[in-house]
C-alpha cells in the first residue's frame, strides 16, 4: 500500500495510514474526463476518488504528517585536484 500511495500523482504527498502490509493485486475502473469525447452517448463512470472508495474501500483524507524532503542549501563549483 505504501508503494501505491507514493505512486499517486497528486498535488501533495500521499501518506499510507492503512496499516496493510504485503503485496495486493487489484483492478480499478474509473472515468477520466476527456476519455470518451468521440462517444458522447456513453454515461461516464465513477471518478478516480469515487472508484477508490467504492471499489477498494480507500478514501483520500486531508491530514498533516511528517514527510521526507530533500533540501539543497548551496551549490559550489568543484575545486581542481
Amino acid at each position: 500500500m505504501a508503494s501505491f500511495a507514493s505512486s499517486l500523482a497528486l498535488d501533495r504527498p500521499i501518506v499510507d495510514k492503512t496499516g496493510i502490509n504485503g503485496t495486493i493485486d487489484f483492478v480499478l475502473e474509473f472515468y477520466q474526463a476527456g476519455e470518451n469525447q468521440n462517444q458522447p452517448d456513453l454515461s461516464p463512470g465513477p471518478t478516480y476518488p469515487e472508484a477508490m472508495k467504492d471499489q477498494l474501500g480507500l478514501k483520500l483524507q486531508p491530514d498533516t504528517a511528517p514527510v521526507r524532503e530533500f533540501v539543497v542549501d548551496r551549490v559550489e563549483q568543484p575545486t581542481p585536484n
